[in-house]
């Protein structure tokens, strides 16, 4: 997909600030999961807020278990103690980096 002039896509994010905390996104079956899921959100943008922490979004992961599709939000960091502090708060897990994350391709 292409991106507009100026625009950062997730790939720029998670290479900016190495530190990602992946959450994961409640599935949403009723209307009480949208509200439950929206609360959850919105405490996340107040941690950032309260906390004077830029809002940085990385990339997206769908996982396919048990006929339901799982999505993992990632979230992005400078320092290695916010993410630790964030996931702590939100029960995420940190992942490496994405340079860490390639595949290796063999010698070119």
């Amino acid at each position: 997909m292409t991106r507009r002039k100026g625009e950062r896509t997730w790939r720029i994010n998670e290479r900016d600030h190495p530190h990602i905390v992946e959450t994961l996104k409640l599935p949403c079956r009723t209307d009480d999961d949208y509200r439950r899921w929206g609360r959850t959100f919105d405490a996340m943008n107040e941690w950032h807020h309260a906390r004077g922490i830029p809002i940085i979004r990385g990339g997206t992961r769908w996982v396919e278990r048990n006929y339901e599709t799982l999505e993992y939000m990632h979230w992005c960091y400078d320092e290695i103690a916010t993410a630790q502090a964030f996931a702590g708060r939100f029960g995420g897990k940190i992942v490496p980096p994405i340079a860490a994350r390639r595949r290796f391709r063999g010698p070119s």
